[in-house]
């Protein structure tokens, strides 16, 4: 008799079926009652040992085992008769098949809704095949077919199956991930179990029935994790990197990838293990230290009563160190059911959205102004315009408009739109033009009649204009400063010529609610030439620089922007053969761009997400980051969970 994998008309013969459901029992011992109930809860009595046809059963490796060493198409299971009341069966499983012929069904799973006998007989199978993907199968007397499965990724180890009656429905879950849902068909005398196929070892564990704490109509979201929650629960990531998920029992469970600039082993492990541990609650006691499921894990005591495990390995190679996976897991009490609740959880972790990393976002490109007057560093992603020009006054000017890839960032260094500005005079009062109106020149030059400002108020002027089409409240001026410590370097770093005299400068900080509602903040420095003073009639701004973007963001402004003016570099036609001191042009530009990044934002922006140090211990230095760039999009690194917690 042979059970072959069923194709698109593949069916198994009604014997088939017979053999799959009336395999006799193993004749041998049967290993202790308190074990076996550990394992196989329900199931126990039937959680024989021994060898029965081609079959063995064993218990090792705390996992009751079903090892098929030859027949390619063999079936084991192990069942009861189902209580009354709707379907509630789950199980880990862990399924390690041999190697069997193409067309051979293998795999190990649940085994429910066997009804009827002989050749009437008809069941569901949920399985992990050998392929990784985890399947819903039907068979009655005509033989098996494949309802519906997908891949899970990190099927490779145990993974908890469950199979849930519902409003009529029976819903299957793979590590809380739905698989199918067929209608359930009543009987009364239905079995239910675990069953293996196929030549191959398969293991199990945790069997019970009951509700399945993992099962989730859909997965909650915390940063880029997401995770399948039962109900009440609530998830949050920290600045650091810890996921931490709440139950309204006083369940937690923490989730803490964390990077290492030394490997992780032996004693100091350990000590970065209860280090780790104490961060998320001092309170606790960490116990020994002991080897499991890859890792290194301990017992978690509150006084006398055990609360939680806390586990800790290494996962992958980082940039600069070593990532480790930290896990803690605690209740009121640490029982076998809230190890497999938290496991289940667990093993429901995706990772979403993933960002770029760390040198994708400070990667920049060498940009050519399409004048030919200058070049520049600027971000990759972000739009850019500009270049040499002439501004309102006849003098040559460089100007930049950079926007970040989201809209949400502009930096800017000059405004071509910025008019020509001269002082009130009698003549233009008699001509009907007073301050504060603008007007055209012959050759269609805007004109705006102004007393001289000084660069500070200019800049709180000019920032408050930037800001005005952006907030949903009125803009205020969080830090003014006169630069006159600047005003030799300004002209020679950001003028093609540099002005004879220096130049006025003042700088000021700004921010506002967004019509988003998201906080602003802006930053403007301007230097205004001061000839007006001397007899000229008419003023202007050779030097304009700054930013507007989400408060969160001004971090990464002011970065842009001291990049920007550090690295422009005029070409050899833009300087007219002049005798251009190179190294003195480059010497200013470095000193603007320090005060840049030494502005008021870079002490008081919101801190960008980065990494954070945790802890040291032992000489081993911990960081962690709300990002996870060391992590890739995807099923978050897995693990046994179940040995992993397991008390």
């Amino acid at each position: 008799m042979t059970f072959r994998r069923p194709g698109a008309a593949a069916l198994v013969a009604a014997a088939l079926v017979a053999a799959l459901l009336a395999a006799g029992p193993a004749a041998a011992q049967t290993p202790s009652a308190e074990l076996l109930t550990r394992l196989l809860g329900p199931l126990a009595p039937q959680g024989t040992v021994g060898q029965a046809g081609d079959w063995e059963m064993a218990v090792a490796d705390e996992s009751y085992l079903l090892v098929n060493r030859r027949a390619p198409y063999g079936a084991r299971f192990v069942s009861i008769a189902a209580p009354a009341g709707p379907l509630t069966l789950a199980a880990e499983v862990r399924s390690e098949p041999a190697n069997a012929p193409a067309d051979a069904l293998v795999g190990a799973g649940l085994l429910f809704d066997v009804q009827g006998a002989g050749a009437a007989r008809r069941f569901a199978l949920v399985l992990v095949e050998r392929t990784g993907e985890v399947a819903l199968f039907r068979g009655d007397q005509t033989g098996v077919k494949k309802v519906e499965g997908r891949a899970l990724p990190g099927a490779s180890g145990f993974v908890r199956l469950a199979a849930a009656e519902s409003a009529g429905r029976i819903r299957v879950t793979a590590n809380g991930v739905p698989i199918a849902e067929v209608p359930a068909t009543p009987a009364a005398g239905t079995r239910m179990g675990v069953a293996a196929i196929g030549p191959g070892r398969f293991a199990f564990r945790n069997v019970r029935l009951g509700a399945d704490p993992v099962v989730a109509a859909a997965p909650v979201r915390a940063g880029r994790v997401e995770a399948r929650l039962p109900a009440g629960w609530q998830a949050a990531v920290g600045e650091t990197g810890d996921w931490v998920a709440r139950g309204p029992d006083g369940g937690r469970i923490v989730w803490w990838p964390v990077r290492s600039q030394a490997a992780l082993a032996g004693a100091a492990a350990g000590t970065v293990l209860a280090e780790l541990a104490r961060r998320q609650d001092p309170d606790l006691a960490v116990g020994p230290v002991e080897t499991r499921a890859g890792g290194i894990a301990a017992t978690l005591r509150r006084g006398e009563r055990t609360v939680g495990r806390a586990w800790l390995a290494p996962t992958q190679a980082a940039a600069g160190g070593t990532t480790a996976l930290f896990v803690l897991a605690a209740g009121a009490d640490w029982t076998a059911g809230r190890a497999t609740a938290a496991a289940g959880i667990l093993g429901s972790l995706r990772l979403v959205g993933a960002p770029p990393s760390a040198a994708a976002r400070a990667r920049t490109h060498r940009w050519a102004d399409p004048a030919g007057g200058f070049t520049a560093e600027l971000p990759q992603g972000w739009s850019v315009a500009g270049g040499s020009g002439t501004a309102r006054d006849g003098a040559a000017s460089w100007t930049v408009a950079l926007t970040s890839a989201d809209g949400a960032s502009r930096v800017f260094l000059g405004d071509p739109e910025l008019p020509l500005f001269v002082l009130p005079t009698e003549r233009l009062k008699a001509a009907g033009i007073a301050e504060g109106q603008t007007f055209r020149h012959g050759d269609g030059t805007p004109v705006l009649v102004a007393r001289l400002m000084p660069g500070l108020g200019f800049a709180e002027v000019q920032g408050m204009r930037l800001l005005a089409g952006r907030c949903a409240d009125e803009p205020k001026a969080e830090h003014r400063r006169r630069r006159a410590d600047l005003a030799g370097a300004l002209g020679r770093a950001l003028m093609p010529v540099p002005p004879a005299e220096e130049l006025e400068a003042g700088e000021v900080a700004l921010s506002c609610t967004g019509k988003d509602g998201r906080p602003l903040a802006a930053y403007i420095l301007a230097a205004t030439d001061g000839t007006a003073q001397r007899g000229q009639g008419a003023w202007s701004v050779p030097v304009l620089y700054g930013f507007v973007a989400p408060r969160e963001q001004a971090t990464e402004a002011l970065g842009t922007l001291g990049t920007l003016i550090a690295s422009i570099r005029p070409s050899t036609t833009a300087l007219l053969g002049r005798a251009e001191d190179t190294g003195l042009r480059n010497e200013a530009a470095a000193r603007v761009a320090a005060a840049v990044s030494a502005s008021w934002w870079s002490q008081h922006a919101p801190r960008p997400p980065g990494p954070r140090p945790i802890t040291a211990a032992d000489g081993i230095t911990l960081e962690g980051d709300p990002r996870f760039p060391w992590l890739p999009e995807g099923p978050a690194p897995a693990a046994d969970w179940a040995a992993a917690l397991a008390p």
